[in-house]
């Protein structure tokens, strides 16, 4: 190859380059010019209408592209909701920062404490972003939510006036940092066309709903409350106004109750308007309580109920507010409303506090009972102290072991009960009214001696006793097992000559007696007295003695002596 013609093809080849370099050039410096200017020039140019569905279109930031959706945190896989075991704390505080930042923009959204916490306050601004945002307004955080409140938060930013621009729009799509830049198309025409949709593919590894790519201010949806499911939220303190007609007949709110207490709905109506008031439990369906025209109020335990107004003629506009006193007695019973099975043990001298009266939320129903059990380690007497608020009435009730023998009762007050050892069961049942109560227990032991076996059926169970000996015994003392009443004792004992017969006899005088001499068959009574001993002339032969309780309880003694 000639000299010439080599320097001629090196000079070509370096003029390719350079050309190259320049064409690379001019696509760089459009490919960076800013969105806002390109929307800038085409509304200019045409007054063409933005598509919502494209982010660049409605605000200053730039089309979301898969690779960018890395900036946003991930969502956790499982969806987050108010209760829920699964939750994780940083999930939830991501949530509740990124909703106080949407919440600068909607004042719908109440600013949270950003503490990891998923409850009523967290779920109450959940609902409000997902009927602005025209999601289904559940309060539970799935991946469409997760990813429509991290955008919000993230990528909103007022929009600014545009301003026209003399430079032509250039047709291109949304590059990233792993997009290849694309091949220079635009070329200046006389009537710029809109910018194409954005065709926007989801990662392969986020979920199957991906985060919507339109980072402009969401339009807000109108949600009717007049179901329960779009029930507007009151706040304690709070009100709310509405309006009911032919047309719209029925509206629901719900409000949150944070502690047993009583709940009051306070209600003004027009005068052109005939309604009726009604409170639901948590399940919008189990009727506590309503009023025509007017409100009420309702003892409830904590949790959310709903409020529903109803119309029942006519037209016109209401207003509803609600105030809260709490029960400050505090309420230490757990789950012992139901039955025995349920009770909280209880010992001698314990101080027992309770609240009965009080709706659930559940299913509205009244908490009527508190069942507790006390175990006595000897004969003696127990005694039940009871103290109630002036709005409650109760009955209290002492059981046996078996929870459903009755020993004894008394209303609104406590009572004292001679007993035997053994477990025993105290039920409160709520009569009417609402309130506190508080419920201890104290015991007197027996400490006189008690020789007694099982003597107390017949003189088959007699106990045998010989002349001269002291014997002792209780009696009117309630049994554990079913709850009956000790009330004889029998012995035996045998005389070998003839002679005078005295049983000397002693009693406490709480216990009233009858003492019973018997002949050998335990048939025929010789002698008998009350409350104290006596003498009867006997031959040699067997005798039965029979200590009666006539009333009472207590302790006794007797010997037996023959002159």
């Amino acid at each position: 190859m000639k000299k010439g013609t080599l320097v001629t093809i090196i000079a070509v080849f370096v003029g390719l380059v350079g050309f190259i370099a320049a064409v690379m050039d001019i696509i760089d410096r459009f490919s960076n010019t800013p969105d806002n200017a390109v929307v800038q020039s085409n509304s200019s140019a045409t007054q063409h209408e933005p598509d919502v569905s494209i982010a660049v279109m409605t605000t200053n930031l730039p089309a979301v592209t898969a690779p960018e959706l890395d900036r946003y945190p991930l969502y956790p896989g499982a969806p987050l909701a108010r209760g829920s075991a699964s939750n994780n704390i940083d999930d939830v505080m991501l949530i509740q920062e990124a909703l106080n930042q949407v919440g600068t923009i909607y004042s719908e959204i109440n600013t949270l404490t950003v503490d990891g916490g998923f409850g009523p306050m967290t779920e109450g601004a959940i609902i409000a972003f997902q009927r602005i945002m025209g999601i289904e307004a559940n309060g539970v955080v799935d991946s469409t939510t997760w990813y429509s409140i991290m955008g919000a938060a993230e990528n909103y930013i007022p929009p600014q006036p545009m301003q026209p621009i003399s430079q032509p729009p250039l047709e291109q799509q949304p590059v990233s940092q792993s997009t290849p830049p694309p091949q220079a198309a635009a070329q200046p025409t006389q009537q710029p066309t809109p910018p194409p949709q954005a065709t926007v593919a989801p990662p392969p590894t986020l979920p199957p709903s991906p985060p919507p790519t339109n980072t402009s201010p969401p339009v807000p949806v109108t949600v009717t409350n007049e179901v329960s499911q779009g029930a507007a939220e009151i706040f304690i303190g709070g009100s709310a106004n509405g309006r009911l007609d032919n047309v719209i007949r029925n509206a629901w709110h719900y409000i949150e109750v944070p502690h047993n207490g009583v709940l009051t709905v306070d209600f003004r109506q027009d005068s052109t308007l005939r309604t009726s008031v009604s409170l639901f439990a948590s399940n919008a369906s189990s009727s506590i309580q309503n009023a025509n025209n007017q409100g009420f109020s309702t003892a409830a335990q904590s949790g959310r109920y709903y409020i529903r107004v109803s119309r029942s003629s006519g037209d016109g506009s209401y207003t509803l507010s609600a105030s809260f006193v709490a029960q400050t007695s505090p309420n230490l019973r757990q789950s012992n409303d139901g039955s025995s099975q349920s009770a909280n043990h209880s010992y001698i001298g314990m101080n027992n506090e309770g609240h009965l009266g009080y709706r659930t939320a559940s299913n509205g129903a009244v908490d009527a009972n508190a069942w507790y059990y006390i175990d006595v380690s000897s004969n003696g007497v127990l005694t039940i102290d009871f103290a109630q608020d002036s709005t409650l009435r109760t009955t209290v009730y002492l059981y046996a072991s078996n929870a459903s023998s009755s020993m004894n009762n008394a209303s609104n007050q406590g009572f004292s009960t001679p007993v035997q050892p053994g477990r025993y069961f105290i039920r409160l049942n709520h009569r009417s009214g609402y309130g506190a109560y508080t419920m201890s227990t104290s015991f007197v032991a027996q400490t006189a001696a008690n020789f007694r076996q099982s003597n107390d059926n017949s003189s088959q169970n007699a106990n045998y006793t010989q002349l001269y000996t002291t014997n002792y015994g209780h009696l009117g003392y309630r049994a554990a097992i079913d709850g009956s009443t000790d009330t004889e004792a029998w012995y035996a004992i045998d005389i070998h000559s003839a002679g005078s017969l005295t049983i000397d006899f002693v009693q406490d005088s709480t216990l009233r007696t009858s003492v019973f001499l018997y002949d050998s068959n335990a048939s025929r009574a010789i002698a008998s007295q009350s409350n104290r001993g006596f003498s009867s002339n006997v031959q040699p032969g067997r005798y039965y003695i029979r200590i009666s309780r006539s009333s009472g309880y207590g302790a006794f003694s007797f010997s037996v002596a023959l002159n």
